[in-house]
């Protein structure tokens, strides 16, 4: 049975992309909305996933950064100017999510080749995902 859950990864974009404020706020919102979307993609295969397994996805919140691999920082920064502090966390988020699929994708590289090309495809989109992070970090 495949052990993970859906990440909250859309909803912590989702809502630090309606929350920022600042001078470059405006980027880094566009950015946050379309992956966003892309995470909410990547959640939806896993949940498909885990349910034709014959398991049920994780549904209580309180239960998702324990059962992920990743803690995720929701709330954003209480400081909503605080753009460093957003890239910061959302760099942590990105090596988490690569660490987290890295081992996934080995994991069922043998035994469920579908299953390991879904991590592997996720793990490619969240290494790009943090070289454009670390890019717009840089320009900060």
């Amino acid at each position: 049975m495949l052990k993970l859950t859906v990440p909250l990864a859309p909803y912590q974009y989702w809502l630090t992309s309606r929350r920022i404020r600042g001078m470059d706020a405006n980027a880094l919102r566009q950015v946050l909305a379309q992956q966003s979307v892309d995470e909410l993609g990547y959640a939806e295969k896993l949940a498909n996933k885990i349910i034709r397994l014959g398991g049920t996805p994780t549904m209580q919140f309180d239960q998702f950064n324990s059962n992920s691999g990743c803690v995720y920082k929701a709330p954003p920064p209480s400081d909503p100017s605080n753009l460093n502090q957003v890239i910061h966390d959302i760099l942590d988020a990105e090596a988490c999510a690569i660490e987290v699929y890295s081992k996934l994708s080995e994991e069922y590289r043998i035994t469920d080749i579908v299953t390991h090309e879904i991590f592997e495809e996720h793990l490619e989109d969240e290494i790009g995902d943090e070289e454009e992070w670390k890019k717009l970090g840089a320009n900060m």
